[in-house]
């Protein structure tokens, strides 16, 4: 039995680079905007602050680093160490901890993370540290000689301090991701009780530059306190950096924090996975007045589970923190894939169908799914562009030109894409979603913009497959004839059964010396309309005409 007194007595690339960069600035300001307030005189050590068995951590690994793990977090502990960093786990894993610190004393830590294809990533965490067997002892005191008469043993009492968080995780691009997690906190000694809420906010980056992450993690930014005290939960901020070697066999962390009741500290952790199954882990961890703990760390893991040992040296002596992993269930890498790749097909169907407004939503949903899916992303903002004149492709002739314009759009061909809707809008020039979308594209071609006809000028027009028609012509009189073949292959992609595009192509041919592909294209020509009496003349000349 420990002595003690009664529980009153306790009452006390470029733009890449760029973007980085500037992030990283940001959690720089944030971490030395906290390194502002003003600190508690009692609190200086940490152990005066309220809730602060949770500055202790969990999981024997991220104690072997000196818990420096704020941006590695990459299992289920990340409930407790970065919210935001649990979209790492891509599969459900359970963790537990026990640590004997002293005698009657123990802290225990479990976690749990479960993520999801599509909602984000959800974890629970339960920490607790219990120092049982305080005897509780009653006095009476002389009122004259104020000298103690008697001592009575009143039983015993348990310090019992605890924590549950709930948190969640979403990734929202392909290198940044946000989470959010709510803690409700107790202590409880004797008839003594206070309760704490409280809501912690996080960051988590990857590869700003190549093998390296970041965290922010900011802890009770919001809290509420309830029960028989005035105490506040400190506001601390982790600043986290990782660094990743030897395609992950090396893993460096360093975080630095600032606590507003203890001021600025510092961790430090190295792992190196000597084979694919073992590791073995060195860290420190320090503030203002020197060194507070040193640590290494043993990690040993086959298949779905981890057994993780860290011993550590402190200013009380010595401890070993023991955890063990469990992970279970199936990838959600595989579930995104699969379900990515089904919402990428019906994307595609509903393109292809001309429902432009549905296919962004399947592609959409798609993003959300898989935000590094750099395909789905060039698609989803190309399509953006369409869908803001163009939801849906018109029907018929207009609907196939239409179409056709939308894919050379959407392949790249600017070009191409400038012909269909130009011809589009030829057909129905009082539509005003084919001149926006045609006259877009000429500022980005270099090409004619088109406005409505007024009057009686409607019937006169000179279109864009009149243009390429007098063109091709032009340039068969000028010996250019390969000229003519393509502006010839340009109305075809506008209107694939053009008989006189198909004869001066033939044309072209013939007076370039391929005979065969010239005769090919007039008896094309005859199929689609047998009066064509180009094709028919030049087909007589070459004794190739049959009626």
């Amino acid at each position: 039995m420990r002595q003690g007194l009664t529980s009153s007595s306790f009452f006390g690339n470029q733009a890449r680079r760029r973007f980085a960069g500037r992030l990283v600035s940001v959690l720089l300001a944030a971490l030395q905007v906290v390194s502002l307030f003003p600190m508690s005189a009692s609190a200086q050590a940490k152990g005066g602050a309220p809730g602060q068995f949770l500055s202790w951590g969990t999981g024997a690994r991220s104690m072997g680093m000196g818990k420096a793990f704020s941006a590695i977090a990459d299992d289920a502990t990340s409930v407790y160490w970065n919210p935001a960093a649990m979209v790492q786990a891509e599969r459900k894993e359970l963790s537990a901890m026990h640590v004997t610190l002293f005698k009657d004393t123990a802290y225990d830590s479990i976690s749990y993370v479960h993520p999801t294809s599509r909602a984000g990533t959800l974890g629970l965490n339960f920490t607790r540290l219990l120092s049982s067997g305080f005897e509780k002892i009653g006095i009476s005191i002389d009122p004259k000689s104020q000298e103690i008469v008697k001592l009575e043993k009143l039983g015993t009492f348990d310090d019992l301090q605890q924590a549950y968080t709930l948190a969640y995780g979403k990734q929202f691009t392909e290198k940044m991701s946000i989470g959010v997690s709510v803690k409700q906190i107790s202590h409880q000694m004797d008839t003594f009780k206070q309760g704490f809420v409280a809501v912690d906010a996080a960051f988590f980056g990857r590869e700003f530059f190549p093998h390296h992450r970041i965290a922010l993690v900011g802890q009770n930014i919001v809290s509420q306190v309830s029960g028989q005290t005035d105490d506040q939960l400190p506001l601390t901020v982790r600043v986290g950096n990782a660094y990743s070697l030897l395609r992950d066999r090396i893993n460096l962390g360093l975080d630095i924090t600032q606590n507003s009741f203890s001021g600025l500290g510092y961790n430090f952790g190295a792992e190196y996975w000597v084979l694919r199954w073992a590791a073995l882990r060195l860290g420190i961890e320090a503030h203002s007045e020197g060194i507070a703990e040193t640590s290494v760390g043993l990690g040993l893991k086959h298949r779905n589970y981890s057994l993780d040992v860290a011993m550590a040296i402190h200013e009380l002596g010595m401890s070993q923190r023991v955890s063990a992993s469990w992970r279970f269930g199936r990838s959600v890498k595989s579930s995104q894939r699969e379900e990515t790749q089904s919402l990428i097909e019906q994307g595609h169907e509903m393109f292809r169908q001309g429902n432009y407004l549905q296919a962004i939503q399947k592609f959409s949903a798609a993003l959300d799914v898989n935000p590094s899916n750099k395909e789905v992303q060039a698609m989803v903002a190309k399509l953006q562009d369409i869908v803001s004149d163009l939801p849906k492709a018109p029907s018929g002739d207009v609907g196939r030109l239409v179409a056709s314009g939308v894919k050379a759009y959407m392949d790249g061909d600017l070009n191409g894409a400038y012909d269909s809707f130009r011809a589009a809008f030829d057909k129905e020039p009082e539509n005003g979603q084919l001149m926006n979308l045609t006259n877009r594209l000429a500022k980005q071609t270099n090409r004619p913009m088109v406005e409505r006809p007024k009057g009686a000028s409607a019937a006169a027009r000179w279109t864009l497959v009149d243009q390429k028609l007098h063109d091709a012509l032009q340039a068969i009189y000028e010996g250019r004839y390969d000229v003519a073949i393509q502006k010839c292959d340009e109305v075809l992609r506008i209107e694939p059964t053009n008989v006189v595009a198909i004869g001066r192509m033939g044309a072209a041919f013939f007076l370039l010396g391929e005979r065969d592909k010239a005769v090919a294209l007039w008896k094309r020509a005859l199929e689609l309309d047998p009066t064509h009496r180009p094709a028919i003349e030049y087909l007589q000349q070459l004794g190739e005409y049959k009626r």
